[in-house]
């Protein structure tokens, strides 16, 4: 099964990305409000998954993101977000949005890592999850079969 990766490589990788220079949301930042959102539907090794989210830069309490991974068999919950970053483009119109924490994996406790990416169409949105507990699950979606992700500035 290609989701699941054994080794410290998918972590080396996801550090790398989280670390790359984005804007960090800070619960108290005095800055422009920034946020994410979206939801939707993609085929995932044959199954129909379904996801929904809602990134807050100024109130992280009031995030949340869901997966409802058919194709695994679980529900991905989100009940603890320790770092939430931005990039906006606006010129054209384009962001990505990253988050790490816990989640709920079925009815195991684990870290999460979530980059999303508005790339002003739905077909060329992306979102790409990865879930630790014993083993590492990756969801890595390049086109959205239906819904849309969103990345803005208030």
């Amino acid at each position: 099964m290609n989701k699941i990766l054994y080794g410290v490589a998918a972590l080396a990788v996801a550090s790398v990305v989280f670390s790359a220079g984005l804007v960090v949301a800070d619960d108290n930042a005095d800055e422009e409000e920034t946020g994410a959102g979206g939801g939707g539907w993609f085929t995932y090794e044959g199954a129909k998954d379904t996801f929904g989210f809602h990134l807050n830069s100024s109130d992280w309490s009031m995030s949340e993101f869901v997966l409802q991974a058919r194709d695994a068999g679980v529900k991905v919950k989100a009940y603890q977000f320790d770092n939430i970053a931005f990039e906006y483009d606006s010129d054209l119109g384009t962001g990505s949005a990253d988050a790490s924490g816990r989640a709920w994996i079925g009815g195991d406790d684990a870290t999460f890592q979530l980059h999303v990416e508005d790339n002003g169409d739905r077909s060329l949105d992306c979102l790409v999850l990865t879930v630790t507990t014993d083993v590492i699950h990756t969801w890595d979606i390049s086109s959205l079969g239906g819904g849309q992700i969103w990345v803005y500035l208030v």
